[in-house]
């Protein structure tokens, strides 16, 4: 398996934990989308991109760290993620990707990143 589908997860609303296998290198757009009770995700190494509204919603998710080499977070990846309060970036950050995440209190922004699209942190109100 090199992905997980669009909407694999969409709105299972018990699911807690997810722990990404290695070799899976790209999450499709709204894979994890809504999932209430989502509050950790492991993202293993060699993942290359997290696709438009992949974990959007998820409000109990408090923590991600983006590993390397993830080139692209797609738009509203993690919009209105209200619980989140740490971001690691490595990758480039598209529209509204962290949007409404209003417990971000704080980023890390590497050099490797060459581009943050406009409105990506819009209504983090704690940052």
């Amino acid at each position: 398996m090199t992905s997980i589908g669009g909407s694999a997860f969409y709105d299972c609303d018990s699911l807690t934990e997810v722990r990404i296998p290695a070799g899976v290198t790209k999450i499709e757009n709204s894979t994890f989308a809504y999932c209430d009770s989502l509050v950790k995700v492991d993202l293993p190494d060699g993942i290359s991109s997290i696709g438009s509204n992949a974990f959007e919603g998820c409000k109990q998710l408090t923590e991600i760290t983006v590993p390397e080499p993830v080139t692209s977070i797609g738009s509203y990846a993690f919009y209105n993620c209200t619980s989140l309060t740490e971001a690691n970036l490595i990758a480039n950050v598209a529209t509204r990707a962290f949007s409404g995440c209003t417990s971000l209190t704080g980023i890390t922004i590497p050099d490797s990143v060459t581009s943050i699209d406009r409105y990506a942190f819009d209504g983090c109100t704690s940052l």
